[in-house]
């Protein structure tokens, strides 16, 4: 098993992108997924996905230690539900709502 990587932040909307590109500018390694519709408003080191998320989930769930999501906390439950194993090999997992910027730990 490769080790897994500390972030993953991930952006689907205008305004979540500028919110997952000013945390991502902050945290230590991480890599920063968005929406390939709004990838031109995104840093140039962001990784553009296709919607659904759901392919892209099943491939870096379990590759990184933690998961920010620029997306609603309903919304992420729904996304990652199908991927959970159990809470000792399971990644930390937080949703930060716009607007106004308001995160809640999933995980």
């Amino acid at each position: 098993m490769s080790e897994r990587r500390p972030f993953a932040v991930y952006a689907i909307t205008r305004h979540g992108v500028a919110i997952a590109s000013r945390l991502a500018a902050g945290l230590p390694d991480v890599d920063l997924f968005v929406s390939e519709k709004l990838a031109a408003l995104a840093p140039p080191s962001a990784r553009p996905f296709a919607l659904p998320m759901g392919p892209l989930l099943r491939d870096t769930f379990v590759a990184y230690d933690a998961h920010v999501f620029v997306i609603s906390v309903g919304a992420v439950v729904r996304m990652i539900a199908p991927l959970l194993a159990n809470k000792k090999v399971d990644p930390a997992v937080v949703s930060v709502a716009p607007p106004p910027p308001e995160s809640k730990s999933g995980l």
